[in-house]
């Protein structure tokens, strides 16, 4: 707790300092020649209208710990995919098994949750254009012509509701606008990767305007298999929007956005990156001791040591390169498809705004992967198995939003609402042994959900607001399993209903914020989120659940501020969580059948303290800077007898939660007059050590890892032509984004044998070194 009031304090004490400083600072700094922004030609220090709190304000001006990616900022940072927008957030993390294509599972201050079923949902929540999707693949397919992508870290229950106890991640489409432009580009890259993509948008006739953005997105794959030459980690995604604005009275609009997306590519090849081989265990790390013991730890240091030795002694896995795979010809399909869209109605009523959102969306998916990472002969001989896993899941949803906002003659904001929600998501998983399918499992699980919320913003004077929010939400949901033990040629399969989930829970937002000078604000807040039960994929009844709600209690302070001449700003946040039935996946064993087996439960009650900070500043007018630090102290509290995989619980670390992350942006400007502007550009991030799970098993321990990128771009006088060329990852690090040790695999303990004895690891890999060229046009 001493560290906890350490940051607390010295959260505290930073704005004060700056409201003495600040204005000193300003006056014996030199002032050069700027615009009226007083930031030359930035880019990554431009102000941003967010809508955080369902209204438009300066990210400045917001209460909460966020970050607001514009437009402008993307395309400098050529940001093509969801698991990109972490290169520029502090305590954010993205990565999922389908790799840069796939749905990515957000992180945010070490809070996340992956289901590889689609069957629950995710800790952080996340909304397009005020829709919430349940379902997280359209975040990568929508990743294109957007106004800004929002970042909310913390709990935000009382305005975005359920399901967003980690936080929010929010893309904003652009809008067509009253003047008409566009935009077209196309880039060039490794592995053929071709990128094409146009926007166009403005008035069509009086009082009726549109806009249309397309995306095309394909290339051959990131790795090459050297014994078949088939490429996998393939892109083949189409994307395109169409937006309408209809101005139905001076006092009325209506909007109305229709989707579409589908990817038809492929998996990464999970990679192997240990193997024990059981006909040779004395030249490698032996058989796996007790969990949990010292011995564990031993072999896990072994494990560790001998990363990378494949089956034959002395031979090592081409780990990383652009060849890296195994010989396997087998194909891991990642397919998607999604539709929908909203419409939205806004009405002036004079003492108020009525905001009526509807939306709809319909997602399909089938992603398979290699559930060893071996070849199909990873000994030689016919004892000799293959493991492969199979997802098909599809969703449809719909919500209904009405938000009434107003603002009273002595300054009071205030907002009142109601939500519902009803979606349909079905999963069916399969296991198949040497290419024979068996274990196909098959979920349907119904949700409906109904919410009312309310928050008012009082100011005491000219420098204190006081706010207060509060929303209650009731979800209902049902689980319909459907059962196939065997082959799924000869098995009748009989579903078997359990009960609903009937969950009810208030969750609140208390809030202060203080004004010291009118580049300053500082705020205290706390905070109640709340994420509703969910189900076990498990063909045993026994296990399935349903399992229980998670809580969380946020204690927070930050700052934020702008100083010399907005040259420069600042803003930092410090948190304390409390965490009551944190929602997990852990390893256990099946008490019915003795097998192996993953469980979603409800694994104890967290706790996590940390802290982060951002620094943009526009040092020169042409040179600007943007840093950003995320520190997290986590540990699981549960009971000591509690164990996952054979290993204790309490006092680990929650999984993907580094202690330490980074990101910076060096941008550099170079005026050539009347020929444009060149800009010269080196950005990168960092993050320590992580575990993949939460029973912290050594031997899925991601090392730390760092990725630099770089890019040098020319922009015409006019600002209308460009031409970039980038290296991504240009030291062509190897990390790993998750890791799964197999102890209890797919393999014989002998060639001859078929028992299912295995000691293994693999990972999923990100991709290599890059580098492309684009070229774009602006009118």
């Amino acid at each position: 707790m001493q560290t906890v009031r350490h940051l607390l304090i010295g959260a505290a004490v930073w704005p004060l300092a700056l409201a003495i400083c600040g204005p000193a600072a300003a006056q014996d700094a030199p002032a050069p020649p700027v615009d009226e922004t007083g930031r030359g030609n930035s880019v990554l220090n431009e102000d941003i209208v967010v809508t955080a709190q369902r209204r438009d304000q300066n990210v400045q001006d917001v209460p909460i710990s966020i970050t607001a990616i514009g437009g402008n900022q993307l395309a400098a940072m050529n940001i093509q995919d969801a698991q990109r927008i972490v290169d520029m957030v502090p305590n954010f993390k993205a990565a999922g098994l389908g790799g840069a294509g796939g749905p990515p599972f957000f992180n945010i201050r070490g809070i996340s949750f992956v289901d590889f079923s689609n069957i629950n949902e995710a800790s952080v929540a996340l909304y397009i254009d005020d829709v919430y999707q349940v379902a997280q693949g359209t975040g990568t397919s929508q990743v294109f012509d957007l106004e800004r992508v929002e970042v909310l870290r913390g709990p935000q229950g009382t305005l975005f509701g359920r399901n967003s106890t980690a936080g929010v991640v929010h893309y904003i489409s652009k809008k067509p606008g009253d003047t008409f432009e566009g935009d077209i580009s196309a880039q060039y890259g490794r592995f053929n990767q071709v990128i094409l993509q146009m926007a166009a948008g403005g008035p069509v006739a009086e009082g009726l305007r549109a806009r249309f953005a397309l995306k095309y997105n394909r290339d051959d794959g990131t790795q090459l298999d050297p014994v078949s030459g088939q490429r996998f980690a393939k892109t083949d995604a189409l994307a395109a929007r169409a937006i309408v604005q209809a101005d139905l009275s001076s006092a009325v609009t209506f909007e109305a956005k229709l989707s579409y997306a589908r990817n038809d590519g492929q998996s990464p090849i999970h990679r192997p990156y240990f193997v024990l081989d059981p006909n040779n265990p004395s030249g490698y790390c032996g058989g796996r001791p007790v969990p949990g013991s010292a011995a564990d730890l031993a072999h896990a240091a072994c494990i560790l040591a001998n990363r990378g030795v494949s089956r034959t002694a002395g031979q090592a896995f081409d780990n990383f390169k652009a060849t890296r795979g195994r010989s396997d010809v087998d194909e891991w399909p990642f397919r998607y498809t999604s539709w929908g869209g909203y419409a939205k109605l806004t009405a002036d009523l004079g003492f108020a705004e009525l905001i009526s959102i509807t939306g709809y969306e319909n997602y399909r998916q089938a992603f398979s992967y290699d559930g060893d990472g071996f070849d199909n002969r990873p000994y030689g001989g016919s004892g000799s198995r293959d493991l492969g896993i199979y997802f098909q899941s599809r969703s449809d949803t719909i919500s209904q939003e009405i938000r009434l906002s107003g603002r009273t003659d002595g300054g009071i904001q205030w907002q009142l609402g109601g939500y519902y929600y009803d979606a349909e998501q079905r999963a069916d998983s399969t296991i198949a042994v040497d290419n024979v399918k068996t274990d196909l499992i098959g979920y349907t699980t119904h949700t409906r959900s109904y919410a009312g919320f309310g928050q008012v913003d009082v100011p005491i004077g000219d420098k204190v607001t006081l706010t207060g929010g509060l929303r209650y939400t009731d979800d209902r949901r049902i689980l319909d399993p459907l059962d196939c033990s065997r082959s799924i040629t000869s098995t009748t399969c009989a579903p078997t209903p359990i009960p609903r989930i009937d969950d009810g829970e208030l969750t609140y937002r208390l809030a202060a914020e203080f004004r010291p000078a009118d580049d300053l604000l500082v705020y205290a807040a706390f905070s109640h989120g709340f994420k509703s039960g969910g189900f076990n994929t498990n063909r045993n009844p026994l296990l399935r659940g349903p399992v229980g709600s998670e809580e969380i209690d946020n204690y927070e302070v930050g700052f934020k501020s702008k100083f010399f001449d907005n040259r420069v700003t600042l803003n930092a946040a410090a948190f304390y969580y409390k965490y009551t039935g944190i929602q997990a996946l852990i390893g256990t064993t099946d008490p019915l059948t003795g097998a192996s087996n993953v469980l979603y439960i409800n694994a104890g009650d967290p706790r996590t303290y940390g802290a982060e900070a951002e620094l943009t500043a526009s040092l020169t007018d042409d040179l600007e800077l943007r840093l950003g630090v995320g520190y997290l102290d986590t540990k699981v509290i549960a009971d000591p007898s509690f164990t996952a995989d054979g290993r204790v619980l309490n006092g680990n670390r929650l999984p993907q939660a580094p202690e330490f992350s980074g990101n910076m942006i060096l941008r550099y400007n170079i005026p050539l007059g009347d020929s444009g502007t060149l800009t010269l550009q080196a950005d990168g991030r960092y993050q320590t050590s992580v575990y993949s799970g939460i029973d912290n098993d050594p031997a899925e321990r991601v090392p730390a890892y760092g990725i630099a990128n770089a890019r040098i771009g020319w922009k015409s006088a006019d600002r209308s032509y460009s031409i970039e060329a980038f290296v991504d990852n240009v030291f062509d690090k190897q990390v790993i984004q998750q890791m799964f040790h197999n102890t209890l695999g797919s393999f014989p303990t002998t060639v001859t044998a078929n028992a299912p004895l295995f000691d293994s690891g693999f990972g999923v890999w990100g991709r290599p070194r890059t580098w492309g060229i684009r070229a774009g046009y602006s009118f």
